[in-house]
């Protein structure tokens, strides 16, 4: 009898060992799933970002060699296209508090905490 119980405690000790090995399997497995799916979002944002800047350069002197013409002088369709980005930058740094930086958190948020 006294036989049997030290097999009953193996057994269920044999258990909670295999337990918490997968658990902690598991948590291992889904931290490295999050961070592969941050990851890649993160690439892509940044290959988005980068093609994203050609496209703004390349139609930016566009509009500025454009605007020369018209102005008759090169360096005025440059000062214009300048003065256009300004009052944008200005337009972003008033309402990037509410409509971008909280937004990104949250999306940083969620990807984190995704299930």
């Amino acid at each position: 009898m006294n036989n049997s119980n030290a097999q009953g405690e193996e057994s269920i000790f044999s258990k909670i060992t295999n337990y918490v090995t997968n658990y902690i399997e598991l948590k291992k497995l889904s931290a490295i799933e999050k961070l592969v799916l941050i990851s890649s979002s993160v690439i892509v944002g940044i290959l988005v970002a980068i093609v994203s800047l050609m496209v703004l350069f390349f139609m930016s002197v566009g509009l500025a060699l454009y605007l020369g013409v018209i102005f008759g002088v090169y360096y005025l369709g440059f000062l214009a296209v300048g003065g256009i980005y300004a009052v944008f930058l200005i337009f972003l740094i008033l309402i990037s508090k509410k409509h971008i930086h909280n937004p990104l958190t949250n999306l940083f948020i969620q990807k984190i905490f995704k299930k």
